[in-house]
């Protein structure tokens, strides 16, 4: 789903559950469910909410245990976070992007923050979330184009 509103782009991606179990333990990627990433896309950059919900694939079975703390089977917030042109803190690295032009941004994120934003989800619904990622977006470095 994208959605625009004036200089901001909306977006919610739903990723699809999968077994990574492998018996070869470099290979071994867990028991991954089926995951929801809300983006707040706008000049400045991109903030974004990653969550499980502990939808796990068909193999595990919906009322099974998965055994890995990502696939617990209830929701979870993994990750809250920026995506920015511009350097947050000295030392801080360049990484692959797939939200900004020019594939490339600085980035950082919290899983601490992301339970609160998963609450927020939880006790009053999606405005919630969209309010939590643009308070976060009016702290991006940098400058509305």
């Amino acid at each position: 789903m994208i959605k625009k509103d004036g200089d901001f782009e909306y977006r919610i991606t739903f990723y699809a559950a999968r077994d990574g179990r492998d018996p070869d333990p470099s290979k071994n990627y867990g028991i991954i469910p089926t995951r929801i990433r809300f983006v707040l896309l706008g000049p400045k950059g991109a903030e974004h909410f990653l969550m499980g919900t502990g939808w796990p694939p068909r193999a595990v079975g919906l009322h099974g245990r998965c055994g890995d703390a990502h696939c617990a089977n209830a929701p979870m917030g993994y990750d809250v976070g920026y995506h920015s042109f511009y350097q947050h803190y000295e030392g801080q690295q360049m990484v692959e992007c797939d939200l900004l032009p020019g594939g490339r941004c600085y980035c950082d994120g919290s899983a601490l923050q992301a339970q609160e934003v998963m609450w927020g989800l939880i006790e009053r619904g999606e405005e919630a979330v969209w309010e939590a990622l643009k308070e976060r977006y009016d702290e991006l470095k940098g400058e509305d184009k």
